[in-house]
């Protein structure tokens, strides 16, 4: 007589991250159109929204203009940081809300030729936190032009003579 027995598991480990954990990426965006470093330079670009983070780890981005050399364009005080924070201590998701604006460059310096990002990822305000199954993180984004954008339409809606035109 034979008998067969089937089994199935599954084993749920905690994974919790200590102090010293720390992930670095750098990559660089080269193919940029020769006119963004003159928009930069007269006006900004920016992101804004809200991340909520329920994961036990902070994230943290900065960007950097760089001219065809391969020199940092400096941006004004603060422009292209941004740190979301970590969940909280006991697991519960925060929001960070997002302001990352990239902008506010010398108006000489159009030589804009790449942006280098540098992303980094750890533990801190949540080491020893468990990651959970419903762990998550939850982007709302939205794009901005914190000066606005001016368009002088005259020359659109009136022909040479002044007369109104809808072409």
């Amino acid at each position: 007589e034979t008998f067969v027995l089937s089994a199935d598991y599954s084993v749920g480990l905690p994974l919790a991250l200590g102090d010293d954990f720390y992930i670095e990426y750098k990559d660089v965006i080269t193919d940029l159109p020769k006119e963004a470093g003159q928009l930069l330079a007269y006006g900004s670009l920016g992101l804004g929204g809200k991340i909520t983070n329920g994961l036990p780890l902070r994230f943290d981005l900065k960007l950097r203009l760089l001219d065809s050399e391969g020199n940092e364009i400096p941006m004004k005080e603060g422009a292209g940081k941004m740190v979301i924070a970590s969940c909280d201590p006991t697991g519960k998701a925060v929001t960070t809300p997002i302001d990352l604006v990239l902008g506010g460059i010398d108006k000489s310096a159009t030589d804009l030729h790449s942006i280098e990002l540098v992303f980094t990822v750890d533990s801190k305000g949540a080491a020893g936190v468990p990651f959970k199954k419903d762990s998550f993180l939850q982007v709302a984004l939205s794009a901005r032009i914190p000066e606005g954008i001016s368009m002088d339409l005259g020359g659109m809606l009136f022909t040479e003579e002044g007369e109104e035109t809808n072409e």
